[in-house]
């Protein structure tokens, strides 16, 4: 089944902001590479490759096709078969960008985000038992929610979340590890509609991964009722999430 493989997020400094999330979160160091127009830096849940971004121009058509600034920059879905995904995505009339035949093949979810079609093991998985943090939550603003979650259910075969009491502002769906929320972008939201706003990575303990963000000095987003947030080195909200408080991932996924 497809699942999502792999996060990039677009900061500014590439180190400063992989050591916060191997330090905070506990994830892996997986190396760093360059391209023809920028440099990343990879680390690792042990399933999910988050990559940090930095453009040599800030202003280029890719730099700028997720927002200005720091930003989740796209999330990869991995499949067993590009040409017919590719084919699918076509059908909803996304938009795609490069050759649809060279992985990764980037495309323009409905709603806006961006995303890319990647193959079987692109990103190596890279377990790592002393590792604790798990990306478990990727969350998005689009205008037309259900468009936008029928795409994953009926494209990549994603799993619709039902759960008591949910409002009429969100949807959810699932690849079984990864729990995406589909938010209605509302009044004063302009500048996260069409896209990611922020991800969540599962630890043992909320509140000491917040007394560690706070040693940071990492701005406070939301920090009322059960949902904490903070703004994290290289300028991205990140959710420290309990352990079984995402609905529809399996614990040992």
């Amino acid at each position: 089944m497809p699942r999502i493989a792999h996060i990039a997020l677009k900061v500014e400094e590439l180190d400063k902001s992989a050591a916060f999330y191997e330090n905070v979160f506990g994830l892996s160091p997986v190396g760093k590479s360059r391209s023809e127009d920028r440099s990343r830096n990879r680390l690792s849940d042990g399933e999910i490759d988050l990559t940090f971004l930095k453009y040599d121009d800030a202003k280029s058509d890719m730099a700028q096709a997720a927002g200005d600034g720091p930003c989740i920059h796209h999330f990869a879905i991995e499949v067993d078969d590009l040409d017919k995904y590719v084919a699918e995505v076509r059908k909803f009339g996304c938009e795609i960008f490069g050759d649809p035949t060279k992985p990764p093949v980037k495309f323009r979810t409905p709603g806006g985000p961006l995303a890319e079609i990647v193959p079987v093991n692109r990103y190596q998985k890279k377990p790592d038992p002393a590792r604790t943090g798990r990306i478990v939550h990727l969350a998005m603003r689009v205008d037309n929610i259900d468009k936008t979650s029928d795409f994953f259910v009926k494209v990549f075969g994603f799993t619709q979340v039902n759960v008591p009491g949910l409002r009429e502002t969100v949807r959810y769906v699932t690849d079984g590890t990864v729990h995406m929320a589909i938010n209605r972008a509302g009044f004063g939201m302009a500048k996260d509609r069409g896209k990611c706003d922020h991800f969540g990575i599962e630890v043992d303990d909320v509140a000491k991964c917040a007394t560690e963000a706070n040693k940071y000095g990492c701005e406070v987003v939301t920090g009322a009722g059960n949902q904490f947030k903070f703004r994290a080195p290289g300028g991205i909200v990140v959710e420290p999430v309990a352990k079984g408080t995402k609905p529809g991932i399996g614990e040992a996924a």
